[in-house]
């Protein structure tokens, strides 16, 4: 698993939870798209489930 900042995951989740878009959580944190999916990723890992139902309207 990919080393982040301690406060990397947290904060993509909230940003994504708050804006709704993982291309808007992106640009307000200053990175690309896939970053933040990879984050999510690597979170959903370690809870063991999924946090986020992916897809184009949801």
């Amino acid at each position: 698993m990919p080393i982040h900042k301690n406060d990397d995951l947290p904060r993509s989740f909230v940003a994504v939870a708050e804006l709704e878009n993982f291309n808007r959580a992106a640009a307000a944190l200053g990175c690309k798209q896939p970053s933040i999916s990879r984050r999510l990723k690597n979170l959903e890992e370690m809870a063991g489930t999924e946090l986020f139902k992916r897809g184009a309207r949801a």
